[in-house]
């Protein structure tokens, strides 16, 4: 399904290629820096994942069925299409949409023209196979999902190449570029996170089935306990998803409360505790459990 991988399999022979040695039968420092280096850019000349099929799928949806627009554009955006002229026709697409325009071929036809776009995607047939391409059009959020996993594969391999570039020129410290590397990472998933949209219904059946089950264990918390009986009548335990701040002036026992719920689900409610402190050392955190 047009999935673009390049020849891979002949770049990663040639990168396992034979090794020139040394007189001791070892490569020389040099030339193993020459020949890392000479990897890593055949690993970036690899073919960039994307899914031609699935792009003109979702545009060609949007032409047909623009009540779609929102689904995709909640987990798309312009620069996750791997062809240009796709991205270009799906920045008017929106465009026509958050103007709360009509959304048909002839009027994006009509907007490619008028900005010059219309000969670099291709004319007014590249726009008629959108159309005629489309399987079903309900299924475009499915679509869209491909896309989205092609374009954070693109953003990892980047990430993945600046990265081996840093670990063989280092200019910085190991744990920098250590620091550097998961910075670069976590950033691909703080920009790909989306919160999918739920139909109200789906939530309030979730809420209910929650309702029901603290109805039938009427001790019973709808998260874990902090071992503080009056915090937990009122929260309700401790949540996934949930950002939970304690805040006062300084000394009032903020860490030693922290320490207490820790301490509590650690041993009473049997679950893993992760406590991290950038004030106090290990030792001092293990004196005041």
């Amino acid at each position: 399904m047009g999935d673009s991988r390049g020849n891979a399999t002949q770049s990663v022979q040639s990168m396992a290629g034979p090794k020139k040695m040394s007189r001791n039968g070892h490569r020389s420092s040099k030339q193993s820096r020459s020949q890392d280096e000479q990897s890593v850019s055949e690993i970036a000349r690899l073919g960039r994942p994307g899914n031609i099929e699935a792009e003109k799928n979702v545009l060609g949806s949007i032409l047909l069925k623009p009540d779609v627009c929102d689904d995709v554009a909640l987990s798309v955006r312009s620069e996750d299409f791997s062809d240009e002229a796709h991205q270009t026709i799906f920045r008017h697409l929106l465009d026509l949409h958050d103007s709360g325009k009509r959304i048909d071929a002839t009027i994006l036809l009509e907007k490619l023209r008028t900005k010059g776009d219309l000969d670099a995607v291709g004319g007014a047939a590249a726009i008629a196979e959108l159309i005629s391409s489309v399987p079903h059009a309900a299924h475009a959020s499915h679509y869209a999902h491909i896309i989205r996993d092609k374009a954070m594969l693109r953003s990892l391999i980047d990430a993945s190449t600046d990265i081996l570039r840093d670990a063989y020129d280092a200019y910085d410290e190991p744990r920098e570029l250590l620091s550097q590397a998961e910075e670069k990472i976590f950033s691909i998933l703080e920009q790909r996170s989306s919160a999918e949209a739920k139909p109200i219904q789906s939530v309030l059946e979730d809420v209910m089935v929650r309702m029901d089950a603290r109805m039938k264990h009427e001790h019973a918390l709808g998260g874990v306990e902090t071992g503080f009986t009056d915090l937990d009548t009122l929260c309700g335990g401790l949540h996934n998803s949930e950002l939970i701040i304690l805040a006062a002036r300084p000394s009032m026992g903020k860490t030693a409360l922290a320490m207490n719920i820790a301490e509590h689900i650690s041993i009473n409610s049997h679950q893993p505790v992760l406590f991290v402190s950038l004030e106090m050392a290990s030792l001092e955190l293990a004196d005041r459990l």
